[in-house]
């Protein structure tokens, strides 16, 4: 799940990830874009099998930085005046990439196809907006 801003929508290319990698289901890539530069990654271990149930990733995009949290629990900050400010649209997606990505993804196996994403739920919250659903980190960070 990423933000993206970028060619078709803007000229500027900014980007933020929850990159869930085929092979690798028990870490989590994250990663963000300032003006079509990445190379920002880390690979936090997730203590269990993405592909297995059901957890809450949250990212908290603000001027002052992105907290990415997942289940509740804090596991990156990025501070510091190159962060991502283009605003852009969210996207949920399943990409089986391209042979020149298979060392960063794995290698495609199309015998293993249909292949499906199951989405519990999906929440939004404006900066500066009050809680507007119960999961949300802007209510846990209320209390």
């Amino acid at each position: 799940m990423f933000t993206y801003s970028g060619q078709p929508l803007t000229s500027v290319h900014d980007e933020i990830d929850f990159e869930f990698l085929g092979k690798a289901t028990s870490s989590v890539q994250l990663n963000y874009y300032v003006g079509g530069r990445g190379g920002r990654e880390s690979v936090p271990a997730l203590g269990y099998d993405a592909t297995t149930g059901f957890h809450n990733y949250v990212f908290d995009w603000s001027a002052r930085g992105i907290k990415w949290y997942i289940d509740g629990r804090l596991v990156r900050e990025s501070n510091g005046p190159d962060l991502p400010v283009t605003p852009g649209q969210f996207f949920l997606s399943l990409w089986n990439g391209t042979k020149n990505v298979d060392g960063w993804l794995g290698a495609f196996d199309p015998s293993k196809t249909p292949v499906a994403m199951d989405i519990d739920w999906i929440g939004f919250t404006r900066e500066g907006e009050r809680c507007l659903f119960p999961q949300s980190i802007t209510c846990t960070a209320q209390k």
